[in-house]
């Protein structure tokens, strides 16, 4: 992996010394004008060069079997070559147990993830021929080759990776466009790995997702102490762009029913999305460090960086910390009931939702209640709140 990731970077370094890299990466139009439109391979060339990697990592499996009391996975033994292929391969050796055990299973249809579909273990020292050793210059000859073909696979498709990074840099965590682009070569360099050549898209599809997640996953690890699934941060930013725009719509918070017709998807599983990231980016980050009657104390919103990377304001800082203190103290007088509903309408904190909610919402979570009663407890809350002495202390 690290010897890909050398390749990646020297071919990156070449081109920028060469003038073929723009100094300013954010213009794509401009690296494409550069370096020219992406090329795919034809659909034989690429079988060509998987095959490749297929037979020799194959080849070291079987390398690797002829060690005392060894155990090879077979589905291992497959998932990189075709199926015709590898039984070729075998029959060549005089393999002819694990020829017939490939024959007589189920086809490998969906990658390494049906592989549990095989054989789990087989002995290749036990059915191994005396003659396998005479291979052995052989396998090590298919190795350096697949070595090979990895890593002119892994250049060739370079050019896939600065488009994704390009159109992904906007979500950035303070994070540099060339650091993109080095989690996407990492994400093309497992899509190598994994590819299955019977699968029935091209590689440039498979990779293109594989660099899109590689890069996703590294902007939500930078912006995030907690990390999530890229399919369940797809689901994430969705629902908060969909929020974002039916409230600009509307005109007013959206209804749990209106959002979840809005990004077609049922209530239920909008609930689901809305408490997994409530929890861990709302809840989480209003906790308090200290004492909550200690001036110096705060939550971790306050000590989490702007989106260019600088800390706020010292000014702004100790203000900020005194209006944290004011508002969560001036709470604390409030029947918990009371101040339980200024939080959630204001979205002080969010309890399993985002941001402020609406009446309905707030006395659908409290249960017992209608949504005039919440809007009366609100309204007689905010009276008291202002006649506090701490929050007149803000004015």
């Amino acid at each position: 992996m690290e010897k890909e990731l050398r390749i990646a970077q020297d071919s990156q370094r070449a081109a920028y010394e060469n003038g073929s890299f723009p100094e300013d990466l954010s213009s794509l139009a401009l690296y494409k004008r550069d370096i020219g439109p992406y090329q795919p391979l034809g659909k034989e060339i690429e079988g060509f060069w998987f095959n490749q990697i297929g037979l020799g990592y194959l080849s070291a499996l079987i390398l690797d079997s002829t060690k005392p009391c060894s155990v090879v996975p077979l589905q291992e033994l497959i998932s990189f070559v075709r199926k015709d292929h590898a039984i070729e391969f075998l029959n060549t050796l005089k393999l002819s147990p694990l020829v017939q055990l490939i024959t007589d299973t189920k086809p490998l249809k969906e990658g390494r993830e049906k592989g549990v579909e095989f054989v789990t273990n087989v002995w290749l020292t036990k059915n191994a021929p005396e003659h396998l050793e005479d291979f052995i210059p052989m396998f090590a000859e298919f190795t350096q080759e697949a070595k090979a073909a990895r890593n002119h696979l892994i250049g060739h498709h370079l050019r896939l990776v600065l488009p994704v990074a390009n159109k992904l840099s906007s979500k950035r965590q303070g994070l540099e466009l060339l650091d993109l682009i080095q989690s996407g070569n990492l994400g093309l360099m497992t899509a190598v790995t994994t590819y299955d050549i019977e699968m029935e898209h091209r590689f440039s599809t498979y990779a293109t997702q594989r660099i899109r997640g590689a890069i996703l996953r590294s902007i939500e690890d930078t912006g995030t102490t907690i990390g999530f699934p890229v399919s369940i941060q797809d689901k994430i930013r969705t629902y908060l762009e969909g929020e974002r725009k039916l409230t600009q719509c509307l005109g007013r918070t959206p209804s749990h029913k209106e959002l979840a017709e809005y990004i077609g998807t049922s209530a239920q599983r909008l609930s689901a999305i809305k408490n997994a990231y409530g929890r861990v980016f709302t809840t989480s980050i209003d906790a308090e460090l200290s004492d909550p009657d200690d001036l110096e104390s705060g939550s971790l919103e306050e000590l989490v960086p702007d989106e260019t990377g600088a800390l706020p304001d010292p000014f702004e800082e100790t203000w900020r910390k005194h209006i944290s203190y004011a508002i969560r103290n001036a709470l604390q007088t409030l029947h918990p009931r009371d101040a339980r509903i200024i939080q959630k309408r204001f979205g002080l904190k969010s309890y399993g939702s985002i941001g402020p909610q609406t009446l309905k919402d707030v006395a659908a979570s409290e249960g017992g209640i209608t949504y005039q009663g919440v809007s009366y407890i609100e309204q007689r809350a905010l009276k008291r709140l202002q006649t506090n002495p701490l929050i007149q202390s803000l004015r």
